[in-house]
């Protein structure tokens, strides 16, 4: 799957996010300029909402932490981002969970926790089965 492809799927889960959301009378905006997404952050709700497509496969969530500049320095992202997110949403359109992003940062730092890194970005694997206890909110389809 190329870059455009992924991004339209993540595109999509959002938009099914804000639906889904909206059905539950939380009403909120995503921000679609990289000017409030990097100054304010990636909605108007402050929930970083993340399409984690092989969580089914690895029975593990991708919590990043950082990401790769194309100058190829490191900087925080995800749950370490200074933005207006105090929620982070991850998962699919079947089963997504909403935690506390101090919650996450607290929990991740334990040693028990994998640090994976891949070309882009850098973050946690938090197990399936930790999620469920972790999480203010489990919802989705499934």
């Amino acid at each position: 799957m190329n870059y455009s492809e992924t991004l339209e799927i993540g595109r999509q889960f959002q938009d099914y996010i804000l639906l889904d959301m909206n059905k539950q009378g939380i009403s909120f905006t995503n921000y679609t300029s990289k000017k409030y997404q990097y100054s304010v952050g990636e909605n108007t709700a402050g929930v970083e909402i993340k399409h984690d497509m092989k969580f089914r496969q690895t029975g593990n969530l991708f919590i990043e932490v950082e990401t790769k500049a194309k100058n190829g320095e490191w900087y925080k992202s995800g749950i370490y981002n200074n933005d207006n997110t105090w929620l982070f949403l991850i998962g699919d359109e079947d089963t997504y969970w909403v935690f506390g992003k101090r919650c996450l940062q607290r929990v991740l730092k334990k040693s028990e926790f994998k640090v994976v890194t891949t070309p882009d970005s850098r973050g946690y694997l938090l197990p399936v089965k930790y999620a469920h206890t972790l999480a203010e909110k489990v919802g989705g389809n499934g």
